[in-house]
């Protein structure tokens, strides 16, 4: 569908916006964050999510995103997140009272790197046990048939 406006620029998704959910009846998904994967300049993020401008040349976002959802974080988010009518919600100036850590760049970039190559590691695995499901589904059926 089309808009009556143009939307603004900071409402569009941006590859340098950590977007958090700004709202949600389950208090553990109220103010969880993500970093898109790349910047869309033709989409729109909805009123329900906020996003926080964060510069790769000041912060890692993959540092950012993993130190977003630790518990210390978390627990921060959870004691500034209000509900009236079962909808937890936080807003911009409570996650702007957030205290999070900020090693150097180049501690936070090693971080990220580590956290990449052990995600590398994790889809290698999820696809050798999807084969290996496969396999034992096939062996499975042959058997029954009274193949093997």
């Amino acid at each position: 569908s089309t808009f009556a406006a143009v939307p603004p620029a900071n409402k569009r998704v941006d590859a340098s916006d950590m977007l958090i959910c700004r709202g949600n009846g389950n208090p553990e998904l109220v103010g969880r964050g993500h970093f898109p994967t790349q910047s869309m300049p033709e989409v729109v993020f909805p009123d329900t999510m906020i996003a926080a401008r964060i510069p790769a040349t000041r912060m890692d976002h993959a540092f950012v995103e993993r130190f977003w959802a630790c518990a210390a974080v978390r627990n921060q988010i959870q004691s500034v997140a209000r509900t009236t009518n079962g909808t937890f919600k936080v807003n911009q100036t409570a996650l702007e009272s957030v205290r999070l850590l900020d090693p150097p760049l180049v501690l936070q970039e090693r971080f990220g790197e580590r956290i990449a190559g052990v995600s590398r590691l994790a889809g290698w695995q999820q696809a050798s046990l999807a084969e290996l499901d496969a396999l034992f589904a096939a062996l499975q059926h042959r058997a029954f048939r009274g193949e093997l």
